[in-house]
């Protein structure tokens, strides 16, 4: 049978999973009493079975906005993993340098007086002249603009932190509380996860982190990308898979040292066999475990732009579509043929 797989956010995923896990016990013992339940105080054995769904989705809504804050620790360090993150972001005292700066800057007449709102504030970006920061080319709002007296001052704090050894710490203790994370194995955090995919979904989980692509140009830029250096700009990849079975994997390994020139150079590959595509159309019970895992999870599909990817392409589509530009190209040929005499 073919595989599947389908693209997810792992920050979504992980703080999602963990909220499922959380309301689980209370999940439980509510679809007991609806089976079980005895007695005349027994009357959540009346309730029809699509209530019950329903009052499991409130439970595992509740949970997922408890625990998906944007300041939760599994978009955190992702933010972090992908160097998207600001210096003053980052937890530590920083009151000093905003003294600092506060010394120096001084905010306009409107913003003095509205510490909240930053839609009348003289140096936000005229939008009639199209001269738009990161922030408002992709329309995030006024509070968003980096042109405003907030966001400038923002700019000042950040730059002050910039090298600052407290700052760099703790960015790095965030990459790699991220790694820890999504470390799969018995003994890992997140195996815990990777059961509760299998028993109750019938799915596992793959994670891939790679780093930026230069030459590719769809990578995402980020206005934060700044304050970091290129080559720790990275991120992870995820995927929703139906178990698999480990095949043999080739693995090469080839190292040289060059002394007068003070390099060392090492190149290593490994090749998996890991098929993403479908070549035939997977049977019913298989496409309900992806959709009941979506559903119950509030997934959405999520292809990070440097896979080239618009959205995810079965085989089969792929086939129909190459398909019809053979059948296209073979009918312009015989029409440039010359007409016989």
């Amino acid at each position: 049978m073919a595989r599947r797989a389908v693209p997810v956010r792992p920050d979504t995923l992980g703080a999602h999973l963990e909220a499922c896990a959380a309301g689980l016990p209370a999940i439980t013992a509510l679809r007991l009493c609806h089976r079980f339940g005895t007695g005349d105080a027994a009357h959540i054995t009346r309730l029809p079975r699509e209530l019950i769904l329903l009052i499991e989705e409130h439970v595992h809504a509740a949970n997922w906005h408890l625990r998906s804050k944007p300041d939760c620790e599994w978009r955190s360090t992702f933010t972090c993993f992908q160097s998207r993150c600001e210096p003053r972001k980052h937890k530590g005292d920083w009151s000093a340098y905003s003294a600092v700066v506060d010394s120096y800057m001084r905010e306009c007449d409107h913003c003095a007086k509205n510490t909240m709102h930053d839609n009348n504030c003289p140096y936000r970006c005229p939008d009639e002249l199209n001269r738009l920061c990161p922030a408002c080319a992709v329309g995030e709002g006024p509070e968003a603009c980096h042109g405003t007296c907030r966001g400038r001052r923002e700019s000042e704090v950040n730059r002050l932190l910039w090298d600052h050894a407290a700052f760099s710490e703790q960015h790095e203790i965030n990459k790699r509380t991220w790694m820890d994370k999504i470390r799969q194995g018995p003994a890992s955090r997140f195996a815990k996860y990777d059961r509760l995919l299998l028993q109750h979904f019938g799915l596992e989980v793959f994670f891939a982190s790679t780093q930026i692509d230069r030459e590719n140009v769809n990578w995402p830029r980020d206005f934060q990308h700044r304050w970091h250096a290129g080559t720790d700009i990275g991120t992870t990849l995820c995927y929703l898979t139906l178990p698999r079975t480990d095949g043999p994997s080739g693995i090469f390994v080839n190292g040289s040292t060059r002394e007068k020139q003070g390099r060392v150079l090492v190149e290593a590959a490994q090749a998996l066999p890991v098929d993403l595509t479908s070549l035939a159309t997977p049977a019913a019970s298989m496409r309900r475990r992806f959709t009941s895992a979506m559903k119950a999870l509030a997934l959405t599909p999520s292809v990070h732009p440097s896979q080239k990817h618009a959205s995810p392409v079965s085989a089969n589509k792929l086939k129909m579509r190459k398909d019809a530009e053979r059948e296209d190209a073979e009918r312009k040929d015989e029409e440039r043929k010359p007409p016989e005499p």
